[in-house]
């Protein structure tokens, strides 16, 4: 799955394909750049997340984005 289809699909779909360990980087980053905070949970929580994702997770504006990015 490429950035654009990953974008098309509704919040719900975003966090699954995020709850898959065989997540890309490329939709890992594109997640972590999300509007849902459920979304950006899921992209930092992944355990292929890199570590500027998980980084910038643990600076997220929302305390649950954080706190999933410091526990991974």
């Amino acid at each position: 799955m490429d950035a654009k289809k990953f974008e098309g699909l509704s919040a719900l779909e975003r966090r699954r394909v995020l709850k898959d360990p065989q997540c890309s980087v490329e939709i890992i980053r594109a997640g972590a750049k999300d509007e849902s905070v459920n979304v950006r949970e899921a992209a930092v929580e992944n355990p292929n997340a890199p570590e500027d994702v998980i980084r910038d997770g643990g600076r997220d504006q929302r305390p649950a984005v954080r706190m999933v990015a410091v526990g991974n």
